[in-house]
């Protein structure tokens, strides 16, 4: 059996929508005060159209998905996760470790390509 991949997963978002809640009995005068639950979930929009959204949360090697489907008048918010880290490359680590350690003059002690060993003075 070949492994099916996922396709890559488009933005994170947070979910936060309304659902209902049922309940064995509640009496009558409580009826009217009875509230919707909201629940919040994270996960990527697999699929959406005019009536709902599929929102994705995990998938597995059999290539099945976990999902929770919302319909679009129950969303209260969507929230997208935005990732604000700076993504270095390692060719820049590599290169910024290389010229603190020229400006410092010191040598690296990790083995890397950027180590250096010092000649001997002549007297």
């Amino acid at each position: 059996m070949t492994e099916e991949k996922p396709r890559k997963a488009t933005k994170l978002v947070w979910i936060v929508w309304r659902d209902a809640v049922g309940g064995d009995r509640i009496h009558r005068d409580d009826i009217a005060r009875a509230r919707l639950a909201v629940n919040t979930n994270l996960g990527w929009i697999e699929h959406e159209n005019s009536e709902r959204i599929v929102l994705c949360h995990g998938y597995g090697n059999t290539g099945e998905y976990e999902y929770t489907q919302i319909p679009l008048s129950d969303i209260m918010e969507r929230i997208p996760v935005v990732n604000r880290s700076k993504r270095r490359t390692t060719k820049r680590r590599r290169s910024t470790a290389q010229k603190s350690h020229q400006q410092n003059g010191s040598t690296p002690q990790n083995g890397s390509a950027t180590s250096r060993t010092k000649k001997p003075r002549a007297s």
